[in-house]
């Protein structure tokens, strides 16, 4: 069996939005996901650097409450507005209708990462991919989390895949590029 990084590509041919790029089940309890922007999207041509690609949040979904709400057994969906997502860095906001609850918070620049605290038992990460989708680091209560299967990007958008609904990825699939652990 492989392991591999949590490092989900938000890149594609074409905009695809509300992607689910990282599923993981957890045991119940207080738990923190970030997302992080990572080296590999830094580019350079002839020595010269390069607009980098970029990572974006749409939402979170959990099972379970963010912290400081009674605990509850569903599903809820936290947008990346919402006052428990923490921003380092400075991110852009696009504003379309396509995007869960209208707006994406989006960052090209190394180091800067969103951070959601939450009591619960399962994380999703909802991002939109496109061509300057980049790489992202995730980490689950400060480790790297890890995957022991990727799918392809073809599968996870619907081509025959059993996986084509992100609600039904067994636990610790993401759907995107993943790189091997060494």
């Amino acid at each position: 069996m492989h392991i591999s990084r949590a490092s989900p590509s938000l890149k594609s041919g074409s905009l695809k939005t509300k992607q689910s790029i990282f599923k993981q089940e957890l045991p119940y309890g207080l738990h923190t996901i970030t997302i992080e922007w990572a080296e590999a999207n830094r580019q350079t041509k002839n020595n010269k650097e390069q607009p980098s690609l970029f990572i974006n949040v749409d939402s979170f979904r959990v099972t379970g409450q963010p912290v400081a709400v009674p605990p509850k057994e569903a599903v809820v969906r936290f947008e990346e507005t919402n006052a428990f997502v923490q921003f380092k860095g400075i991110w852009k906001t696009n504003v379309s209708v396509l995007n869960s609850g209208g707006t994406v918070k989006y960052s090209g620049v190394q180091g800067n990462y969103a951070q959601f605290n939450f009591t619960g038992k399962k994380v999703e990460l909802v991002a939109n991919t496109d061509v300057n989708g980049g790489k992202a680091n995730v980490y689950v209560d400060g480790k790297l989390a890890t995957a022991e299967l990727s799918i392809s990007i073809a599968q996870a958008s619907g081509m025959g895949s059993p996986y084509s609904n992100p609600q039904t990825l067994p636990a610790g699939i993401i759907p995107y590029e993943s790189r091997i652990s060494v």
